[in-house]
């Protein structure tokens, strides 16, 4: 999996499919979905994250990944109904499923359920890349730096 996120077009499906010869391994699957959603290919990036999410369920990376191919899909609904069966655990990767819960209703027109965040999805209150930082109490004071 390393090689292959250092190679490009071909080769790096080549690697990662020959990864998954070798392990079953979580990684594999996020990296071929990601592979295939690069590229717009959402039926693959589905299929890939599907089959990897069999062998590893529960997996929250590979749950984000076929979530976030559905939506690339336009497969609205499936998302939504994908993401109402899922827990996911805030993810150490950035990935956020409250971003793509909310795309999803958004595509489906209905702005209230967008505006909803429910807490199984990782996040419980959205704190996306567009909410305000808000510093709570008092600031650090720091002594000035003096050099001799």
């Amino acid at each position: 999996v390393f090689r292959a996120g250092c190679r490009t077009g071909a080769a790096r499906l080549d690697d990662l499919r020959k990864a998954e010869t070798l392990s079953h391994d979580w990684r594999i699957g996020r990296a071929l979905a990601a592979y295939f959603a690069e590229g717009k290919k959402w039926d693959e990036s589905i299929a890939a994250a599907k089959r990897f999410l069999g062998r590893n369920p529960g997996s929250n990376p590979l749950q984000i990944a076929l979530a976030r191919a559905l939506n690339g899909a336009g497969r609205w609904r499936e998302t939504v109904e994908f993401l109402k069966g899922v827990d996911i655990l805030p993810s150490e990767f950035g990935d956020n499923a409250c971003d793509l819960w909310q795309e999803a209703w958004r595509a489906l027109g209905d702005e209230k359920m967008a505006n909803t965040y429910p807490e199984k999805l990782g996040k419980g209150k959205h704190h996306g890349a567009e909410a305000e930082f808000q510093p709570q109490g008092k600031p650090l004071s720091v002594p000035p730096v003096t050099h001799k």
